[in-house]
């Protein structure tokens, strides 16, 4: 009987399809941040052709580190693999993605040109293996309160804004996948300046 209580014990703490080590987690890292341009890819949009980057590549500097502390913290906490699917985006590629969803959707405020993705301080995520809206509304809740748990211990993580985007919602061309995710970025300045957002020709 005190195997079974234990073993029940055990899987009370660590649920079936978690895992159940943080040694078992491939940490969150720089490369995970890689821009996602695709060569050769244009969109055109009211007149002008805007051309994707080769991809690739990260921000001068790297990615904010309170960026990489908090994901890392957060995918410990949750048990289970995040799957950055975007990270740095450079300034072509974000204006690739903005007037590829404007002119899918005509809504020009559904990618930011002025996004914090610019700067390294922004991630979009997925948690692997998770498809229920339900599962990231809780996990979104426990980023958000974990930013300010951290941040309150004077630990280097400012607070953040975050959204959840459900999988009927419009795809940039980075997250055209079929799980819901989150974007999560640093409130404040960013560690380094923003470039200027290359107003549409």
């Amino acid at each position: 009987m005190r195997t079974i209580a234990a073993l029940f014990s055990f899987l009370t703490v660590f649920p079936v399809g978690a895992s159940l080590l943080a040694e078992d987690l491939r940490p969150i890292v720089e490369t995970d941040f890689l821009c996602h341009g695709q060569a050769g890819r244009t969109v055109k949009h009211e007149g002008a052709v805007y051309e994707d980057c080769a991809g690739g590549h990260g921000p001068e500097g790297g990615i904010e580190p309170a960026l990489l502390s908090l994901l890392n913290r957060f995918q410990e906490e949750a048990g289970k693999q995040l799957v950055v699917t975007s990270g740095y985006r450079c300034e072509p590629h974000n204006l690739y993605s903005w007037a590829a969803v404007v002119r899918k959707t005509g809504n020009e405020k559904d990618v930011s040109r002025q996004s914090y993705h610019r700067a390294g301080a922004a991630a979009d995520f997925y948690v692997e293996g998770v498809r229920e809206l339900k599962a990231y509304r809780e996990y979104q809740a426990k980023l958000a309160s974990l930013s300010k748990t951290l941040h309150g211990r004077k630990l280097p993580v400012p607070a953040v804004w975050t959204r959840l985007y459900a999988p009927d919602e419009v795809r940039d061309p980075d997250n055209r996948h079929a799980y819901p995710y989150i974007h999560v970025h640093l409130l404040g300045k960013p560690r380094r300046s923003l470039p200027p957002a290359i107003a549409p020709q």
